[in-house]
């Protein structure tokens, strides 16, 4: 990086008198080594994806959709599930950007392990009438997610979450179990429409949805 750097500042530099149309563009991942001359003569664009637990909750359901319920034996109660998980992967996600605050480590939870768990849940409903709410959640929190945490504080802190997203009581309507002020709909809804409900009711963003204090918000602000 260093001889491209030098080798790229000079070329700039040298380049000719151009017509005002020519432009040049330049692609880099994030990186400290870039050279501080080429950053400041250029106009910088950067591509980042949209934070917040609504934007997390958004991408969470994106991978479903009715087709893929609607091949499960029992889809209500597989849509009743996976809502649950999308809700929780969001949460846990979110929970990362306030540091030791958050978690006490940093873990790489990623979307695969939302479908990964999707999928546990879908084997699982196509074989079983009762929904195995216990063996779920030992399957999504101590080897799904939990294969990613070696903090025993942040296990416990998993299993808390996913004992109020995965029990019985999510299969009943208008249960508060998701977000503060969200409830659990109709299952007999279309995932679409249910991804629509969602978006368009979740609660404006507060690090308390996330079981944090709110004065954490005052200690991120002076990190970032």
């Amino acid at each position: 990086l260093d001889w491209s750097a030098a080798f790229l500042t000079r070329s700039i530099e040298q380049l000719p008198p151009q017509d005002q149309r020519y432009r040049l563009f330049l692609s880099s991942e994030p990186h400290p080594g870039l050279p501080i001359g080429v950053l400041q003569s250029c106009l910088k664009l950067s591509s980042e994806v949209p934070h917040g637990l609504n934007a997390n909750l958004r991408r969470a359901l994106q991978p479903f959709s009715e087709d893929y319920f609607q091949e499960c034996a029992r889809p209500q109660k597989l849509k009743a599930v996976v809502l649950s998980l999308c809700t929780f992967h969001s949460v846990i996600v979110e929970r990362i950007k306030y540091g030791r605050l958050g978690w006490n480590q940093r873990y790489p939870f990623r979307a695969a392990d939302l479908v990964a768990c999707a999928n546990v849940a879908f084997n699982t409903l196509d074989a079983e009438h009762k929904v195995p709410w216990g063996d779920l959640r030992y399957i999504f929190g101590d080897i799904m997610y939990g294969g990613h945490i070696t903090d025993p504080y942040d296990r416990i802190l998993c299993s808390a979450y996913l004992d109020q997203y995965i029990c019985d009581e999510l299969l009943l309507a208008g249960q508060s179990l998701l977000l503060p002020g969200l409830a659990t709909p109709q299952w007999t809804t279309p995932w679409e429409e249910l991804v629509d409900l969602m978006l368009a009711n979740a609660p404006k963003e507060c690090p308390a949805h996330l079981g944090i204090h709110q004065n954490v918000e005052l200690d991120l602000m002076r990190t970032q």
